[in-house]
């Protein structure tokens, strides 16, 4: 009985340490990735938000005009 206890104790260890916390560690590298792509493209310039407003109002409105 016991070597079925360690058995799955060992399983369970494997699927914690390399599933769970892979997915938890995953998650926590795509939010750092995000982070520095956002750090650069934050410039505080306010003429450059409202061209990329500007530019993304167009590419939906072509978006709706080309499969409408």
């Amino acid at each position: 009985m016991r070597f079925l206890v360690d058995g799955v104790f060992v399983v369970l260890a494997w699927i914690d340490a390399h599933i769970v916390d892979g997915a938890v560690n995953g998650v926590a590298m795509v939010t750092v990735a995000g982070g520095k792509v956002m750090r650069r493209l934050e410039t505080g310039q306010l003429q450059v938000y409202g061209l990329a407003i500007f530019v993304g109002i167009l590419a939906i409105v072509a978006f709706l005009f080309m499969f409408n």
